[in-house]
C-alpha cells in the first residue's frame, strides 16, 4: 500500500482484526491505541505530525460504538470532542478519513432495510452523536468515507454476542424481542471491508462518501438467538435447547435506543468497490471459536 495509514483504536477487536488482516496482506499500517487515562484530544497533533499519514481510519471508542445499548452522557461528550478533535486535525493535514457509524441514525420505522438515500432520524444520544459527526466530516472535508454498520458480533466479554451467549447458558427459557430485525456482521468481516475500501483509496479511486454495510441475510434477534444456540449445543456447551418466547420489542431494555429495524443494504458499497457480502451464519462457527 503506497500511502500511509493510520489506525486510532488500534486495541479494539475491530482494530486488531484489521492490523491482522493488513499483516496477512504485507501490509504496515500505523497503529494508535488507547492511552491509559483515556483517549487524549490534545495528543492528535503530535501523533500526526510524528506519522504523517495519508489516510486516518478512526476506530476510537468502537465498542462503546457497537456493543453497548444505553451509552453514558459524560462518555459521550468525550467521545465527541476526541472525533471533532481528529476530524479537524486530519482534515487541516489533507488526510482521507475514513469514519464509523452506524443504523442508530435511523429510527427503523421503514419495514425495509435502509439505503443511503434514507431519512436519518436518530432515537437516542449516540444516534445523534453519530449522526452530528458525519454532517461535521462531511462539511469539512471532500477526502471522507462514512461505513454505517448494523449489529456488529465480536468477541468482547461484555458486547452483544457474549450476553446472548449468556442468557442461551443461564436457564432453559429466555423472552427475547420479536420483530427486531438487523444485520448480524461478525468483526473480522467489517474488518475484510474496511481493507477492500482501503485498497481503493490508494488506487486513487473518486470513492468518497457514505456506505452501508452487514452481512447476509437480514436476521431477527430471535433467529440469531436460535443459530447461537444450534453453535453451543453442536459444541457442548449447551445440553438442550432453550424455549425462546417472543415479546414486544417496546418491552426490551434497547428499546428507545436503537432502531427496532436495523437492518442495511449494501448494493452502494458492492457497486463502488466490488465488495460482495458474506453470510453471516458461516461465520458464527468460526467467530465462537475465538
Amino acid at each position: 500500500m503506497r500511502k500511509r495509514v493510520m489506525l486510532v483504536g488500534a486495541e479494539t477487536t475491530l482494530g486488531q482484526e484489521v492490523l491482522a488482516l493488513a499483516a496477512m496482506q504485507g501490509v504496515s499500517l500505523q497503529a494508535r491505541s488507547c492511552p491509559s487515562a483515556g483517549w487524549d484530544a490534545a495528543e492528535l497533533n503530535s501523533w500526526l505530525d510524528e506519522d504523517r499519514p495519508d489516510v486516518v481510519v478512526n476506530l476510537a471508542h468502537f465498542h462503546q460504538q457497537f456493543q453497548c445499548d444505553v451509552a453514558d452522557e459524560s462518555g459521550l461528550r468525550s467521545m465527541q470532542v476526541f472525533h471533532e478533535r481528529l476530524m479537524e486535525a486530519a482534515t487541516a493535514r489533507g488526510c482521507w478519513q475514513l469514519m464509523l457509524s452506524s443504523a442508530r441514525v435511523f429510527n427503523g420505522e421503514k419495514s425495509t432495510p435502509y439505503s443511503e438515500k434514507d431519512e436519518v432520524a436518530p432515537l437516542d444520544a449516540l444516534g445523534r452523536l453519530q449522526h452530528l459527526l458525519e454532517n461535521e466530516l462531511r462539511r469539512g472535508s471532500d477526502r471522507y468515507l462514512i461505513l454505517r454498520l448494523s449489529w456488529v458480533l465480536d468477541n468482547s466479554a461484555d458486547g452483544h454476542l457474549a450476553r446472548l451467549r449468556e442468557q442461551l447458558c443461564a436457564g432453559s427459557s429466555l423472552e427475547l424481542a420479536k420483530e427486531w430485525r438487523g444485520n448480524p456482521t461478525p468483526v473480522d468481516d467489517v474488518a475484510r471491508v474496511i481493507f477492500a475500501m482501503l485498497r481503493q483509496v490508494d488506487c486513487a479511486a473518486a470513492v468518497q462518501g457514505t456506505y452501508h454495510y452487514g452481512s447476509v441475510e437480514v436476521s431477527s434477534w430471535i433467529s440469531l438467538a436460535k443459530s447461537l444456540a444450534q453453535e453451543l449445543l453442536a459444541s457442548g456447551e449447551l445440553a438442550q435447547e432453550p424455549v425462546i418466547t417472543p415479546t414486544a420489542f417496546v418491552e426490551q431494555p434497547v428499546a428507545g435506543h436503537q432502531p427496532q429495524n436495523a437492518a442495511l443494504t449494501h448494493k452502494r458499497l458492492m457497486h463502488v468497490f466490488g465488495i460482495k457480502p458474506r453470510p453471516w451464519r458461516s461465520q458464527l462457527v468460526h467467530l465462537l471459536a475465538r
